[in-house]
């Protein structure tokens, strides 16, 4: 395996980006559920057509804010683990140039530790 752990901080800050805006997405459904309904129209031609898609939007308001609360978590967390791990890299960086070993990061980026 080796004896390093390398962890791709800009990534992890862009995967919480990615899950913040998936979670934004599922909390604004309703907006695009109306607006689509609303392009759908009131004939009678499409009575059944709007019908199922307002049947589908109501049948999972439920899970929907369950997952969106689960991926702002996600979010938030993938966020602060980014951030500690920074955190950590700097103080071991602090520490290593402090001690005259600054020469053992070879990655020569602040996103590896």
């Amino acid at each position: 395996m080796g004896d390093k752990l390398v962890v791709d901080l800009a990534a992890l800050v862009n995967a919480s980006s990615a899950l913040n805006t998936i979670s934004t997405e599922f909390t604004n459904t309703d907006t695009v559920i109306h607006e689509v309904t609303a392009s759908i129209g009131d004939k009678n031609e499409t009575h059944n057509l709007r019908h199922a898609v307002e049947r589908v939007s109501n049948s999972w308001d439920v899970r929907r804010a369950e997952l969106s609360e689960d991926v702002s978590y996600l979010s938030r967390m993938a966020a602060r683990v980014a951030e500690e791990l920074g955190g950590v890299d700097q103080d071991l960086a602090t520490q290593l140039t402090n001690s005259g070993s600054a020469g053992s990061n070879t990655s020569n980026s602040p996103r590896y530790i």
